[in-house]
């Protein structure tokens, strides 16, 4: 896991040069480290998160990409994704 220390340097070059801070929280997040999110104690906000748990005794899995509401532009069926929606061709 990275240090604090160094995840604020990291989002402060990131902030600087206007580069998105993207965490994979998949293997250390949802609370594995203490806190639910990894950096937390680092006190920095990424613009993407990255998320995977497994739910139920059985691993059902789930997995989920957090990202700041700014960066939310697609309108539905204009991205490929699962969850936004299906929009046939024309």
């Amino acid at each position: 896991m990275a240090g604090d220390a160094w995840l604020r340097k990291l989002a402060r070059v990131c902030h600087e040069h206007d580069i998105m801070l993207i965490i994979d929280d998949i293997q250390v997040g949802c609370g594995r480290t203490g806190r639910f999110f990894s950096f937390e104690d680092a006190g920095i906000r990424p613009d993407i998160v990255c998320l995977s748990k497994s739910l139920s005794g059985y691993g059902l899995p789930m997995a989920i990409v957090i990202y700041r509401r700014d960066l939310d532009v697609w309108e539905p069926g204009e991205h490929n994704g699962t969850f936004r929606g299906h929009m046939p061709p024309s």
